[in-house]
């Protein structure tokens, strides 16, 4: 930890980075998700369809890309932010195509989820690339690093705990879901 003005500042063990660099970086994958969601919206649905990509793409973003910034946190994986960012903008075009998909659309289902996949990726992993490239280098210099850093008993306890209540969350919100589709 480092302190600054009296106040504490967690440091990620690996790249170096605050915390809230790092969440930063989620920041802008799920900005870049938003965006690719309306570009895709105003590719299959003209004019209207970007502002309607824009919403839908900005809120199914939000539980994705929040599970792959934890997913990322309890694996150890941040210096892999960009490329996890980009499987986070993936799967939101992948999920909302796939729940809200409409035949009036100009393109057919399974090219519009190739479509939605692809520019969820790229734009989420651009918009979190410029990021982290911006970043100042001093941040992520060698001495933040912990040298000789290894994962304590703890750490796993704590980061697993968080994982299996984040797997129960979304069994939750799935059951949830799947109940509402079958009883209509």
């Amino acid at each position: 930890m480092s302190t600054e003005l009296g106040k504490e500042w967690r440091v990620d063990e690996q790249t170096g980075l605050s915390s809230a660099q790092i969440w930063g970086g989620w920041f802008f994958a799920w900005l870049g998700t938003t965006v690719a969601g309306a570009i895709f919206g105003g590719i299959a649905g003209s004019a209207i369809g970007l502002f309607v990509g824009l919403l839908i793409a900005g809120f199914y973003a939000v539980p994705v890309v929040a599970t792959f910034a934890v997913l990322t946190w309890a694996c150890w994986l941040t210096r892999y932010i960009v490329f996890t960012a980009a499987l986070a903008g993936a799967c939101t075009g992948l999920l909302s195509t796939s729940m809200l998909w409409d035949s009036i659309f100009n393109t057919d289902y399974p090219s519009s989820l190739v479509l939605a996949g692809c520019i969820g990726a790229s734009i989420s992993a651009m918009f979190t690339g410029y990021y982290w490239s911006r970043l100042d280098r001093s941040a992520r210099s060698d001495d933040n690093r912990k040298i000789g850093w290894q994962f304590s008993l703890r750490d796993m306890f704590i980061r697993f705990s968080v994982v299996t209540a984040l797997i129960a969350a979304w069994t939750f919100a799935l059951s949830h879901y799947l109940d509402i589709t079958t009883s209509n």
